[in-house]
């Protein structure tokens, strides 16, 4: 078992001389900016919210109208939605899709928030 064990102890060491570790340069780090979100096009992140929008069962009511746009992998949602429980359904959906890094809810409409402005006016 002893011999075993040094196997992935010698694999590691060969990696790191196979990289320029071993021999007194140095490696250069990877600066991700702190972020670990995979890289995606807008247009693809787009395209595949329109999907899962489309295809989410608790997003088909007809007083349900969301849309997304994303920059630089960030998302801002567009429409309305009934109440805050939609809202966090789609903000859900758009945070579990491949390079999302943020999502924005301030253009997205929650009707039950909205107070109704011609109703109390003439009351």
């Amino acid at each position: 078992m002893r011999f075993h064990r040094s196997i992935p102890a010698t694999a590691m060491l060969a990696a790191a001389l196979a990289c320029g570790g071993g021999d007194g340069e140095e490696i250069p780090a990877t600066d991700t900016g702190g972020d670990d979100v995979m890289q995606v096009a807008d247009s693809i992140i787009d395209r595949e919210l329109a999907a899962r929008f489309e295809a989410d069962p608790r997003l088909a009511d007809a007083e349900i109208d969301v849309s997304a746009r994303a920059e630089d992998g960030n998302v801002w949602l567009l429409g309305r939605v009934p109440t805050r429980y939609e809202m966090s359904i789609a903000r859900d959906v758009v945070l579990s899709t491949p390079g999302v890094r943020d999502v924005y809810l301030d253009s997205l409409i929650v009707v039950s928030d909205v107070e109704p402005e011609e109703e109390e006016a003439g009351s």
